[in-house]
């Protein structure tokens, strides 16, 4: 096996909110100074801590109720997608991570849902577009790949006061729990793909989703236990 692709097993201490976690990391993070707690996944079976204690550490850093482990992170949207109905309109934003413009494509040819893009950027471009036939607003911020800005707190209350039964989503991963987090903005559903930032080691491929609501919980619960498994790649095969 080529040097590159040789791993060392290099023990991290992690410490967040108190909690002190010893960990094993297959490859030294990139920036050694972000505590990637979501590596704990990756670590599952070797250090036999459970989905449930996984979901309780990310709940915390992620200041929610609430959170599941999924296998990606287009797993996660796509688990939460699957409340909309024929008729219901979404508000995304212009610019998006190619899988999630994809999903939306899709959504739209073959279950009749309806998609609207807006520049995200500015927080009353969306308002034209908000209507209690909104069942959805997808943001994401900082945007993949533009790196756009969406002032998540304004465009929440923007949603709540407009289009009060509306769901806001926000695709998180290019920040992660660390440096950003949305529910305290006003999100109601926030996803990450654990295979970037979140995890930083590059051997997981994971998902998350955290709320604070009690009935999307329900609903997540319900998708996430019977479809989706967190999978850890192993590159010493």
């Amino acid at each position: 096996m080529p040097a590159l692709c040789q791993y060392t097993r290099l023990p991290l201490l992690k410490a967040w909110m108190g909690h002190m976690i010893i960990l094993e990391a297959e490859t030294p993070p990139a920036v050694t100074s972000v505590s990637s707690l979501f590596a704990i996944v990756s670590k599952f079976y070797r250090n036999r801590i459970s989905f449930a204690q996984t979901e309780h550490h990310i709940a915390k850093i992620s200041s929610a109720h609430h959170a599941f482990a999924v296998s990606s992170g287009m797993a996660a949207l796509d688990v939460m997608t699957r409340i909309l109905k024929p008729g219901d309109e979404v508000v995304a934003g212009d610019d998006l991570y190619g899988g999630t413009n994809r999903l939306l494509v899709y959504l739209k040819v073959h279950t009749g849902v309806i998609v609207h893009h807006v520049d995200t950027t500015d927080p009353k471009a969306i308002i034209p577009w908000l209507s209690s036939k909104t069942t959805m607003v997808l943001l994401e911020s900082p945007t993949n790949p533009l790196l756009k800005i969406a002032d998540l707190a304004q465009i929440a209350c923007d949603v709540k006061e407009r289009a009060p039964n509306a769901i806001v989503v926000v695709d998180n991963t290019m920040m992660s729990p660390y440096l950003q987090r949305p529910l305290e903005h006003g999100a109601d559903l926030v996803y990450d793909s654990g295979t970037k930032y979140l995890s930083g080691h590059h051997d997981l491929m994971a998902g998350i989703i955290t709320c604070n609501r009690d009935d999307l919980a329900k609903v997540t619960s319900v998708v996430t236990r019977h479809s989706y498994s967190v999978t850890e790649i192993d590159f010493s095969t």
